[in-house]
């Protein structure tokens, strides 16, 4: 193109890529006056082709409209740029991108024109869009929430699923933040997630919830990493909705509860089974032993008061004989030797201390028999006062003097107490579980002390009874080691027990809560510190 000589238009063809096909028309006729090589290459005619033709008549007819203001704008001194659709000789199209600008040829206004060959660049961008849509089609379609967020929490791009788990649409998402759906008890948590992106570049998978449009909590488990965009920063965050595994978690975690329970019951009515039975061996033993006692006791009783009625009138005898036959040496020396004035004497207090002795095992057989009262479907009214002391004739062989302490003293403080329904039997399993729990705390807090010790400082177990506020309180304290804080709650739970394997079966003071509190609608409670002893206090309503 020898013709382009002029210095104008060199300057202008400085700012275009060589493979860009030049033209220049006259802006006054609009006729194309010369064209390059490249240009008649792309388009497929000739030179003499192309100079013959009027501007633009390769163009494709769809595009012709965006050239309407070609003429006006170059005469305007402005540059003009479009893309359009080309036709080249054989008829095929293309795309091509024009530039023209105003310059002087010959000295007078002419048009420069660029025109480059943008199919391939088309294709690509076609290509590129395309892929875009395949993926973000994938994206949408995800079950997987996902998020691309700025450092500071501002939404950039969520999926249709993320939106979902929000139950919002993805225009109401361009308003919010991750920090607005994001409950403020998590906090914390986050500036840990935040710190491991900073150091790692990633975060996550942790679990936390989001806030729903509606306000409910959304348990979600998330990931994310930091990727680069342009030079910034963003979030890409991988988020799955775990509803339904954490009700599924709640379902087997309340299942595998009630199972636990249900374990837990049957074990604690096997043991109670197995020590209502005890109880009922006990019973039936005492019972039995209070019946064998009975019989012996009657006929000791009336031989007793028979042998008085003997004695006294043998008394009688001799005192008469005495005065009318004075005994002779003989006599009076057998007298002597037997010491008969002293037997005289002792006989009598003799059968009064029988007498006494067969009293006591009449009462300790009323004991027993009080202790091993018969259950009964209805309650009964009863002397509680009669159920300690039963209990505790029971138990009188544990809290006798051993090789290794002095006796256990009780100390009783009883009121006057009205008679009450109740049903005996239990009553006194529940003072038998708590008298023995605190001669085994006396017992334990014996240990490593001197027997002496024990005797300077006594243990002891006190039982008090009164009416408080129309209920009537039984108050059994000892002097042990006490019960921890910590224990306090649970002493009265199933299967728990402080004492050592072997010892204890937890069963004891449950049985006892369950016996006061939902069978005669009362309370217990205890009162202990370390070292100074435990208090159990119990009461039954006055019906």
């Amino acid at each position: 193109m020898t013709s382009f000589a002029n210095q104008a238009i060199s300057q202008h063809l400085n700012d275009y890529i060589i493979d860009d096909g030049l033209s220049i028309c006259n802006l006054e006729t609009g006729q194309i006056i010369n064209v390059d090589p490249i240009q008649c290459k792309m388009t497929g005619y000739s030179e003499a082709e192309l100079t013959s033709q009027q501007l633009f008549e390769f163009i494709h007819p769809d595009s012709l409209n965006l050239f309407d203001s070609f003429l006006d704008t170059l005469r305007a001194d402005k540059e003009f740029y479009c893309q359009a659709i080309a036709q080249r000789k054989d008829g095929s199209c293309f795309d091509i991108e024009v530039r023209a600008v105003a310059c002087l040829y010959d000295g007078k206004p002419h048009g420069l024109i660029t025109m480059q060959d943008i199919s391939q660049r088309k294709a690509a961008e076609v290509a590129l869009a395309e892929s875009e849509a395949y993926h973000r089609n994938l994206l949408e379609q995800s079950s997987m929430g996902l998020l691309l967020c700025r450092m500071n929490g501002e939404f950039v791009y969520a999926n249709q699923a993320f939106a979902g788990i929000l139950g919002r649409e993805n225009e109401d998402l361009s308003v919010l933040s991750y920090w607005e759906i994001t409950p403020e008890k998590y906090a914390p948590q986050e500036q840990i997630q935040l710190q491991s992106l900073s150091k790692t570049g990633r975060y996550g998978p942790y679990e936390k919830e989001y806030i729903h449009k509606n306000g409910s909590l959304i348990p979600v488990r998330l990931s994310g990493r930091i990727v680069e965009r342009h030079g910034e920063k963003f979030i890409w965050s991988s988020v799955e909705n775990i509803s339904d595994r954490k009700a599924a978690e709640a379902i087997i975690l309340q299942k595998s509860q009630e199972l636990e329970k249900a374990l837990t019951q049957l074990q604690t009515t096997q043991l109670q089974m197995v020590q209502r039975e005890k109880m009922a061996t006990l019973g039936n033993l005492v019972a039995g032993v209070g019946h064998e006692i009975n019989n012996p006791m009657g006929f000791l009783n009336g031989s007793i008061n028979n042998a008085k009625d003997y004695i006294q009138e043998l008394f009688e005898y001799l005192a008469i004989y005495h005065s009318q036959h004075p005994p002779n040496n003989k006599v009076q020396d057998v007298a002597d030797d037997i010491d008969l004035e002293f037997i005289l004497e002792d006989l009598p207090r003799l059968l009064e201390s029988m007498t006494t002795a067969t009293t006591q095992i009449k009462s300790i057989s009323r004991s027993l028999r009080i202790f091993s009262r018969a259950e009964t479907k209805e309650k009964v009214s009863i002397d509680l006062h009669d159920g300690l002391n039963s209990t505790l004739l029971i138990l009188k062989y544990r809290l006798k003097a051993t090789e290794c302490r002095p006796a256990i003293e009780v100390k009783k403080d009883y009121g006057e107490l009205p008679e009450i329904k109740c049903f005996s039997s239990q009553l006194n399993q529940v003072f038998m579980n708590i008298l023995a729990n605190a001669i085994d705390a006396l017992e334990e807090a014996s240990e490593g002390h001197s027997f002496e010790d024990l005797e300077d400082n006594p243990q002891h177990i006190t039982i008090r009874t009164s009416v408080d506020n129309q209920h009537i309180k039984i108050s059994i304290a000892d002097n042990g080691l006490g019960i921890p804080k910590k224990d306090q709650a649970r002493i009265f739970n199933n299967l728990f027990t402080t004492k050592a394997i072997g010892k204890g079966t937890g069963l004891g003071l449950a049985i006892a809560r369950q016996i006061i509190v939902e069978t005669h609608e009362g309370s217990i409670d205890v009162i202990s510190d370390i070292d100074q002893g435990c208090e159990f206090c119990i009461y039954l309503p006055i019906t």
